[in-house]
């Protein structure tokens, strides 16, 4: 299993979401503006696909970083919320109908995959994912300038610019 076959970034962003769902595609809009600003050395990936079938898409990697959209209680629309791997280590059960990131780490782990060692996980607040709507709210829209300047700064720190990836061997 092999998500990275060019080789050439150990690297990978990727923007989760459902572009359907509103506010849920956060992920996959700032993705797509990373991407067009060129500024990392990593390979973007673009999904509405969740669960197992990612797994064969992060393989290979060295560094994964997820952007997701994430509901809280505190509801604090556009706050980014910047979470490590080793925050979901203490996995303690599976659900039967569902794999979610965590689930899909702990996986990673038991079959001994070629997975990304360092993973970060970027999830911008929301208030909504049922609504449907092709377009991200009025509030999360204006937010959306700031948001992504948080992402930025928080790609600056875990990539570092200019510095070359090794793929896991």
């Amino acid at each position: 299993m092999t998500g990275n076959k060019s080789g050439q970034s150990s690297a990978l962003i990727l923007g989760i979401g459902n572009t359907i769902y509103g506010d849920d595609a956060i992920g996959i809009y700032l993705a797509r503006a990373l991407q067009e600003q060129g500024q990392f050395p990593a390979e973007f990936r673009i999904t509405e696909e969740m669960g197992l079938g990612l797994l064969e898409k992060l393989c290979g990697y060295k560094q994964l970083i997820v952007i997701d959209s994430i509901l809280t209680p505190d509801n604090n629309i556009g706050k980014v919320h910047h979470y490590k791997g080793e925050d979901f280590i203490s996995l303690t059960h599976f659900s039967c109908h569902y794999a979610g990131l965590p689930e899909l780490f702990h996986i990673a782990r038991l079959l001994q995959l070629d997975f990304p060692q360092q993973i970060h996980i970027l999830g911008i607040e929301i208030s909504d994912a049922t609504t449907v709507s092709d377009t991200l709210s009025p509030a999360l829209r204006r937010k959306f300038p700031g948001i992504l300047a948080n992402v930025h700064q928080i790609l600056e720190k875990v990539l570092q610019p200019g510095t070359i990836y090794q793929k896991n061997n």
